[in-house]
C-alpha cells in the first residue's frame, strides 16, 4: 500500500517506512533511518551533508559531527587491528595494537576519510624506546597537533586520537 503526501508532514515522534520514501522536499532535526530515501527537491538538515553511498541493510543514518552524517550500525563493536612494521590504519579500524619491539611506521587515513572516528594506538610489545619508537605520521595535508608526526616511545604506552574536520588530528 503507498501512501501520497501532498501537504506538510509534521511528526514529533517516529515515522517509519519499510519502503521507499519519496518527496520534493525534507526537513529534519533528527536521525532518518533505513529504507531508501530519494528527494526529488531540496534536502536539509540544518547544513548537514549526505553520504556519498547508500548504507547496508540494519544502518541507520546518524549525525556525526555538526556539518556531516554517515551510515552507521547500531551498537556496533570495536575493531581491532594489529600491526608488526609500517601500516597504514584503516578507515574501519578502532584500536592498533602494535606488536615491534623495533619500533613501526603508522600512518593515519585522511581526516576527509574519517570523519567520523578516533583511534587508539597501543603499544603491545613493551619494546618501544627512544632508539625504536612508533612514529605515527597523519595522511599527506593533515597534522598531528600542528605537526606531521607523532612519535609514541614510552613502552606500553597509548595515544587516542580525534579530529576537529579540518585536517588536524589531536591527542586526548
Amino acid at each position: 500500500m503507498a501512501y501520497h503526501i501532498t501537504r506538510d508532514l509534521n511528526c514529533s515522534g517516529t515515522v517509519a517506512c519499510d519502503g521507499a520514501i519519496v518527496c520534493g522536499s525534507l526537513t529534519s532535526s533528527g536521525p532518518i533511518a533505513s529504507g531508501s530515501f530519494t528527494s526529488l527537491g531540496e534536502t536539509m538538515l540544518a547544513g548537514v551533508a549526505w553520504p556519498s553511498a547508500a548504507g547496508t541493510p540494519g544502518q541507520i543514518l546518524t549525525l556525526v559531527s555538526s556539518s556531516h552524517t554517515a551510515w552507521r550500525e547500531p551498537h556496533r563493536t570495536m575493531r581491532v587491528t594489529t600491526a608488526s612494521a609500517t601500516h597504514t590504519i584503516s578507515p574501519d579500524t578502532d584500536i592498533l595494537f602494535v606488536n615491534r619491539a623495533a619500533g613501526a611506521d603508522i600512518t593515519l587515513p585522511a581526516v576527509s576519510n574519517a570523519l567520523d572516528k578516533s583511534y587508539i594506538i597501543v603499544d603491545r610489545s613493551g619494546g618501544i624506546s627512544r632508539l625504536a619508537p612508533i612514529v605515527i605520521r597523519p595522511a599527506s595535508g593533515d597534522t598531528i597537533i600542528g605537526k606531521s608526526e607523532f612519535i609514541l616511545q614510552e613502552p606500553y604506552n597509548s595515544i587516542t586520537l580525534v579530529h576537529d574536520e579540518s585536517r588536524a588530528w589531536f591527542l586526548v
